[in-house]
């Protein structure tokens, strides 16, 4: 069997439907790939049906038939320094493929998948929580090893996404399978949740610093405490409605921490936190609804 046989059969069952292909595929096909290509899916695609609105089957996170997988990639670290990460996180990993270039991509797949409706919201965003929890842990042993504060990838996050195809070459490089081990059971997957930080455990904010005093988002993560970075990178809070609150206080703590200015607060809730909220369905038009209503009252209490 050969060692992309042995992985496609490590990670899905026969008959899963699966996308595999350039970049731009999105057909769905129920059968391990024959040949050797650029990207597969890492979770069951539906064959059969569009649960996402669509005519054709294809690749989306509401065709997601099982949540199986989890992909973790990293930013702005070293092979060296991601290989040192995820050795020592305590994650034990069923497959890392190395992409040819700069990144290990690394997947946790469960022999029983994750007890959640599938082709839901409810499903889509228990996953995505899960998906950062686990993102967290592997983020705190990158800090403990002195590696950055946040190093993984946060558009890794959806379940359909595509990862590196093994013992494949493309724009002439070898994505090269780097190990592949064994599915993880329901039981060593609930202690390893056990394990991973509680992002969301630290919920007030302290005595504030000088009021503008950041200017710069790189200013911004260099003075924002690590409770804070985690509920704005992971968003534990986020749901469908009722974030006006956690969006006024988290607001306030990064202007009571670190005295952000508006407009470098937006982008960072760009970057992060707004995706998060329009996965779970928040509207669009209240996201910036706390933020202000918090800049308005530090002002009047700085002024």
């Amino acid at each position: 069997m050969s060692c992309k046989d042995k992985f496609f059969q490590t990670l899905f069952k026969e008959g899963d439907g699966i996308c595999y292909g350039n970049f731009y595929e999105t057909r769905v096909i129920p059968q391990y790939p024959r040949k050797h290509h650029e990207f597969f899916s890492i979770n069951p695609l539906d064959s059969k049906k569009d649960h996402a609105g669509g005519s054709v089957p294809r690749r989306a996170d509401l065709n997601v038939t099982e949540y199986r997988s989890f992909l973790f990639e990293m930013d702005g670290v070293s092979i060296d320094q991601q290989t040192e990460i995820l050795n020592n996180c305590g994650i034990e990993f069923t497959s890392i493929v190395f992409s040819g270039k700069k990144s290990l991509h690394a997947i946790l797949s469960l022999q029983t998948p994750l007890n959640v409706p599938a082709h839901t919201n409810v499903g889509l965003a228990r996953y995505k929580s899960l998906w950062r929890k686990l993102a967290a842990k592997i983020d705190a042993c990158a800090r403990s090893l002195g590696h950055g504060s946040a190093v993984i990838d946060q558009a890794c996050s959806n379940p359909s996404r595509f990862s590196r195809f093994p013992d494949y070459v493309r724009e002439g490089v070898f994505q090269k399978i780097i190990y592949l081990g064994n599915r993880m059971s329901e039981k060593d997957f609930n202690t390893l949740l056990a394990s991973c930080p509680n992002i969301s455990d630290v919920r007030e904010f302290k005595t504030p610093v000088n009021f503008v005093q950041v200017e710069t988002e790189q200013q911004f993560w260099k003075c924002a405490p690590q409770w804070l970075q985690d509920e704005l990178k992971y968003v534990p809070w986020a749901s469908s409605e009722n974030c006006y609150k956690d969006l006024y206080r988290v607001t306030r703590a990064a202007i009571d921490f670190t005295g952000v200015d508006y407009d470098v607060f937006l982008e960072v809730l760009n970057k992060f936190t707004f995706d998060k909220l329009a996965e779970v369905g928040y509207p669009k038009n209240k996201w910036t609804v706390g933020v202000k209503h918090a800049f308005r009252a530090a002002r009047k209490k700085y002024e």
